[in-house]
């Protein structure tokens, strides 16, 4: 989820629009629905932190993560 590496708060349905940015309604439900499984596959890895509600954003571990996937 490169879009998390910025440091931000966002949203499942604001990942799943910035992924395929579909105008379909019924796409950008389907992609939220796969954003918001990896996210909570990230979270309990310790990669990404729920923030309130419905924010998302990357943890540290995350962010050392990414970089590492980032230098191969």
């Amino acid at each position: 989820m490169s879009c998390l590496i910025d440091g931000n708060v966002w949203t499942d349905m604001a990942i799943a629009k910035h992924v395929d940015p579909s105008r379909d309604p019924r796409a950008n439900e389907g992609m939220r629905v796969l954003v918001s499984a990896a996210l909570g596959h990230l979270q309990r890895r310790g990669f990404a932190a729920l923030v309130g509600q419905y924010g998302w954003q990357i943890t540290e571990p995350g962010r050392e993560a990414y970089a590492l996937r980032s230098e191969r």
